[in-house]
């Protein structure tokens, strides 16, 4: 439980603007990035007041923050019934909470992302198919979400560690499940895919969250220091190893990708840091050797039968046309994604109307539509969002997360301002963001669940400008 409120002043800041007179004024283009247009000390103000007045129902909220966080982890359902109560106590609340959520529209990652909503509700007008649109728009109340965890944000920290525990959590039930499968255990493993160790999570959807969970470790641990390094080394293998073992591709080249530009900016930073040694890369270089060893003990036979089989899925998609299968049918989709985004550049096809534009193109081809897979989404998130809302669509969502990442990488610094000041845990929703963005190349992360919802727990947590933090935990 939080500790007991401390006066506003007393509070450690957020990322903060340094004077114009401290250095060069940022371009104009760019101050957008800074929000310049929300007053820091009403937003101070504003969460102070939630003390003064409602010091008892901070705790409580901050509390079923947590619990929701954790069930995100898990199930679809126990994620659904766990947002449930935080849901209801957010809007009992509101009378305490408004103020504070004032600044959670002017963000300009929210606006995007209302801005995403009204338009994706607009191309309703035109899909091809009225009754799939509405679903996909249902999977924006995902957004709901960030009302419900801005009023604690002060407590990032624990929203973080809330994150991080539960996907360790579901790991540690990864390893277990690789050991019982090894050992012929009928009663340890955790059947869900033939083949696939993915615990409670879909396989696909499993790697897309654990890319990023894996993100939401790997800072601390290449850029951390002691006990806190030392939690997140194991945190990061642990969330590395998960993804090899669901088995799922997309996610394996994301969060291969992902260490790859961590380790890139710990080299960087060792580099300019007078500081820091090259030594302390060792050990997470040797985490990553480590889990690279034990992922092929305990999953060798899985990481070659997938690798084996997506390259004969290429292979016959390429040289024969052939698509009738998991990897040509999603090399298939995203060309169909392509030829919709040219075709209606602007507009899009409509939210819900890629399966129903799809076959109406094959149909005006003259193909044969049982010799081609038809599926409801490009597994693109970025082709499929073009492709169903066009480019204006394409274009709000990526501002949406080029601001949060810019937002995030300032909150994860010290003193907010350089990426050579990355460390701990502050940095890890950031590369969280990044892992997930990274991911949704080869999945439609926001028509997920879990994955919809994780993204948005993760833009929430990485603000243009952020509250004050309440509760500061050990960097070291």
């Amino acid at each position: 439980m939080p500790a007991a409120p401390m006066p506003p002043q007393q509070y450690q800041s957020g990322p903060v603007t340094p004077p114009e007179s401290a250095g060069r004024r940022p371009p104009r283009l760019f101050l957008a990035f800074r929000a310049p247009w929300i007053d820091r000390g009403r937003l101070d103000d504003a969460f102070a007041r939630q003390h003064r007045h409602d010091e008892v129902g901070v705790r409580l909220h901050t509390l079923l923050a947590v619990g929701a966080l954790l069930a995100l982890t898990t199930t679809n359902t126990a994620a659904e019934i766990a947002f449930a109560p935080l849901a209801v106590y957010s809007i009992i609340r509101l009378g305490h909470t408004w103020r504070s959520l004032v600044s959670l529209f002017q963000q300009p990652a929210t606006v995007c992302c209302l801005g995403y909503l009204a338009w994706a509700g607009a191309s309703l007008l035109w899909t091809r198919d009225l009754r799939h649109g509405l679903d996909e728009l249902a999977m924006v109340r995902a957004l709901a979400v960030g009302m419900m965890l801005w009023p604690v944000l002060e407590n990032r920290r624990w929203l973080i560690a809330a994150l991080a525990v539960g996907f360790a959590a579901g790991n540690v039930l990864q390893v277990a499940h690789a050991i019982g499968t090894r050992l012929e255990l009928s009663w340890l493993p955790w059947d869900r895919w033939e083949g696939r160790n993915s615990v409670w999570w879909d396989p696909v959807v499993g790697g897309t969250l654990l890319t990023g969970a894996l993100g939401l470790h790997l800072p601390a641990a290449f850029m951390g220091r002691g006990r806190v390094r030392a939690l997140a080394l194991g945190g990061a293998g642990l969330a590395a190893f998960g993804v090899l073992a669901t088995g799922s591709r997309g996610a394996w080249v994301a969060s291969g990708t992902l260490v790859l530009i961590v380790v890139g900016i710990a080299i960087w930073r060792v580099a300019l840091r007078k500081d820091a040694r090259a030594r302390s890369l060792l050990a997470p270089l040797g985490l990553v050797a480590l889990v690279g060893v034990a992922g092929w003990l305990l999953a060798g036979d899985l990481l070659v039968s997938r690798y084996e089989r997506a390259r004969q899925d290429i292979a016959r998609s390429v040289e024969g046309g052939d698509y009738a299968s998991d990897t040509g049918a999603r090399l298939l989709m995203a060309g169909w994604a392509i030829d919709a985004a040219r075709e209606h550049p602007v507009a899009g096809v409509g939210l819900g109307g890629y399966r129903a534009w799809v076959v109406d193109e094959i149909n005006v081809q003259g193909a044969d539509p049982g010799d081609r897979p038809v599926h409801d989404h490009a597994h693109n998130a970025y082709l499929h969002i073009a492709a169903t809302t066009g480019l204006v669509g394409l274009a709000l969502c990526v501002g949406a997360l080029a601001f949060a990442l810019v937002g995030g990488f300032r909150a994860g610094g010290a003193g907010g301002r350089r990426l050579v000041d990355l460390t701990g845990y502050d940095a890890g929703p950031v590369f969280a963001l990044l892992g997930l963005a990274l991911a949704a190349m080869f999945d439609t992360a926001h028509l997920s669940v879990q994955s919809a919802i994780l993204l948005v727990v993760v833009l929430t947590l990485c603000p243009s400008v952020r509250p004050a933090e309440r509760v500061r935990l050990a960097r070291r």
